[in-house]
């Protein structure tokens, strides 16, 4: 179910929210003294091949197993080989499979920068890693790709092109959350190109991005919705169908979070599963646009 909303005026926290890596899964290896950096090595096939991201600094490689990992880091004990959760965080609705979250962005890029300020790793070539699973190397680029951009100040063109020249590609296009054959690619310098987009509309900054107030948004038990841009919040729609009390809440679970974002509109895109009243006596009003899932909104 699809639900849109439209606060009258709503802007994201200007202050700088501090953001914990306590829980991120970091694969911490060959930690030691520095000195003279391993050459990076290239074999025949794209696993365990280190494919530079910044001259000197930042690769990419591609693991088959926890064995080749451990194998590699034996192999190259002058490199720093780690990894996280986030680029398998996204939780698919059908068969999409990402781009991961803001937070999941956000998040990883504060990872990131842990790494390249660590004083320990000074001078020091550090290798990302991810599994050889397709959707989870296509969310690490893009992962990588957004640290770039968002932290390194890359141009989107600039941020896709390391990976736009590994041949053959070991990435999948994104594409959307329904069941049937997929019609548009998403591809990585689309979502970078988005994500710059965003930044430059004022839509999302990421030195104030507030990851708590997202992930809490976010979260099904609370209102399983997300803020899209200043003018749209997206939300699971609303049901007094009391049979499914999981899955949708009523239309009273919004008003006081509709009414502390100034949300004065509800346009409703499915099937009707509750009474408008239950928004419009709080003063939000409520508007029909039906369409069938999978397909497009109607031009008028």
């Amino acid at each position: 179910m699809r639900q849109h909303a439209e606060p009258e005026d709503f802007d994201c926290a200007p202050a700088h929210q501090s953001r914990g890596l306590e829980d991120m899964t970091d694969v911490r290896l060959s930690l030691g003294e520095n000195g003279p950096r391993d050459r990076i090595t290239r074999t025949s096939s794209q696993s365990a091949v280190n494919f530079e991201i910044m001259p000197s600094r930042l690769s990419f490689t591609i693991h088959a197993s926890e064995e080749e990992t451990i194998s590699m880091i034996e192999k190259h004990p002058r490199l720093f080989y780690f990894s996280s959760w986030m680029q398998e965080s996204y939780v698919p609705f059908n068969s999409d499979f990402g781009p991961v979250n803001l937070s999941a962005v956000v998040r990883f890029c504060d990872f990131m920068q842990e790494k390249m300020l660590d004083r320990r790793l000074r001078g020091r070539h550090l290798v990302y890693y991810s599994d050889a699973k397709q959707t989870h190397t296509s969310n690490t680029a893009f992962l990588l790709g957004a640290y770039l951009v968002l932290v390194q100040k890359w141009t989107p063109e600039e941020a896709a092109k390391p990976f736009e020249a590994i041949k053959p590609s070991p990435f999948k296009p994104f594409r959307d959350a329904t069941d049937v054959p997929s019609t548009f690619d998403l591809n990585l310098i689309d979502c970078l190109r988005g994500l710059q987009r965003a930044v430059e509309s004022r839509f999302f900054c990421y030195e104030s991005f507030n990851v708590e107030a997202y992930e809490q948004l976010d979260d099904a038990d609370f209102a399983d919705a997300h803020i899209i841009c200043p003018k749209f919040l997206a939300f699971r729609g609303p049901s007094e169908d009391e049979s499914v009390p999981e899955l949708c809440k009523p239309p009273s679970d919004y008003i006081a979070l509709f009414q502390n974002l100034k949300i004065s509109l509800v346009l409703r895109l499915n099937e009707p599963h509750y009474a408008k009243e239950g928004f419009s006596a709080h003063g939000i009003k409520v508007k029909e646009l039906y369409f069938d899932d999978c397909t497009a909104p109607p031009e008028q």
